[in-house]
């Protein structure tokens, strides 16, 4: 009886931690209120301080939220780098002039210095993405937390994926369905070219050989002086803005310069155009906080697109590397630093044949810590704690807890001990 509770005890811990630790993964608010407290607010405070350095970031962070969910999951798959293996998103041409990802992890080292492994990349995305649109003078959005990392890249997804800018509005609309969507969300977060610039090279086509007709001309003559080729160098800064008036604050001036033929985009100048948008872009035109309740909802609904479970992603430890594979090259300057810390022990200067860098393994593999065997660790604690504790209790009543009276034996009982001894029973 007593194995038997003891099983039956071990089994229910076991339960309670199993469910505990390893739930579906949903994302949900203050998610990290336990592990993590301070989490939200470590990343408003860096979304803060770098868009006072640079005020762009704001810009950024709500620009990477929609190139990294729209392809496939929210789940910072765009933040990674071409590495074993891995061709970055970086490289697709749907990503030119996208920038400050290096600002990322500049958050990500704040938020691991406070709770080392424990909130993902795709939270940051997500987080920073809400935090700059209220710094850029748009709405607060109350987001859920809990992403997980994306162990892969998705390259070969993104042109499916991603509206380019000269599509018609009829394949905008339905890649925007795709995540869950309405006409009336869609046309609110196109709303975010707002702010910011884009690059020539999505331009042109509306300027070279001639100019479209449906742009502005006074407007189109702004274009050309600041895209003065037709085939602009993806590199050198060649920008344009889609907003002169107000280009840093995420407000309706948007939709009043594309019903006054100003808009950026083929894309842009489609949702006046096209009956089933247009009505929205003159509501928008006219009411600022419809604009801004309908751009948080749809920033919420791609916020959410797709998370990823438990087993299905990781908390990279570095933002732009899968942590599995995660490696790192060590400098000229490194080497010189270990060669000199064993200098003590050998006298290898004299030796002209002498390698330094034979020492160090410059391909090293950084795992970090494995959440598995973490997990392992735990629960043999756990096993052991309770054993131990059983252990302790039994001991200690064996000491204190009074003997156990024994029955009394009754006379049948007595008579027949006594006949097999041949011992006579009084009274025979």
């Amino acid at each position: 009886m007593a194995t038997d509770r003891l099983l039956c005890n071990l089994s229910f811990i076991l339960l309670l931690f199993f469910n505990f630790h390893f739930g579906t993964g949903e994302i949900q608010l203050n998610y990290y209120s336990q592990t993590c407290p301070n989490a939200e607010e470590i990343v408003k405070e860096q979304v803060i301080s770098l868009y006072n350095k640079h005020g762009n970031t704001a810009v950024s962070w709500i620009r990477t939220l929609f190139h990294d969910c729209m392809v496939k999951s929210c789940d910072a798959s765009l933040l990674l780098e071409s590495i074993n293996g891995i061709q970055s998103e970086k490289k697709s041409t749907r990503n030119i002039g996208m920038r400050n990802f290096k600002y990322i992890n500049t958050i990500k080292d704040a938020l691991e210095s406070a709770c080392p492994m424990t909130v993902s990349c795709a939270d940051i995305v997500a987080l920073s993405a809400r935090d700059g649109a209220v710094m850029l003078g748009g709405p607060h959005i109350e987001m859920k937390t809990g992403r997980k990392d994306s162990k892969e890249s998705h390259l070969a997804e993104i042109d499916a994926s991603l509206p380019n800018h000269n599509d018609s509005m009829m394949y905008v609309l339905a890649r925007f369905r795709s995540v869950g969507i309405d006409v009336e969300g869609t046309v609110a977060l196109l709303g975010a070219h707002s702010v910011g610039r884009l690059h020539c090279l999505n331009v042109v086509d509306r300027l070279y050989p001639t100019v479209d007709p449906t742009l502005n001309p006074n407007y189109a003559e702004y274009l050309k002086g600041r895209c003065p080729h037709p085939a602009p160098d993806p590199n050198a800064v060649e920008y344009a803005r889609n907003d002169r008036e107000s280009p840093m604050i995420l407000d309706n001036m948007y939709y009043k310069n594309i019903m006054n033929n100003k808009g950026l985009l083929s894309v842009d100048q489609e949702l006046m155009s096209n009956p089933i948008t247009s009505p929205y872009v003159e509501k928008m035109a006219t009411d600022n906080d419809y604009f801004h309740e309908q751009f948080s909802k749809a920033l919420l609904i791609l916020s959410e697109n797709n998370p990823l479970s438990e087993d299905e992603g990781e908390v990279r430890t570095d933002c732009r590397f899968e942590t599995r594979s995660l490696r790192y090259a060590i400098s000229k300057s490194d080497l010189d630093h270990i060669a000199a810390s064993l200098a003590p022990f050998m006298d290898y200067e004299s030796d002209p044949s002498f390698d330094k860098s034979q020492f160090v393994n410059k391909n090293v593999e950084a795992t970090g810590f494995n959440p598995g065997l973490i997990v392992l660790l735990v629960v043999g604690g756990l096993l052991i704690t309770f054993l131990v504790g059983n252990y302790v209790l039994y001991m200690y009543a064996q000491k204190t807890l009074p003997p156990r009276k024994k029955k009394p034996v009754s006379k049948k009982k007595l008579k027949r001990e006594k006949l097999k001894q041949g011992v006579a029973v009084p009274g025979e």
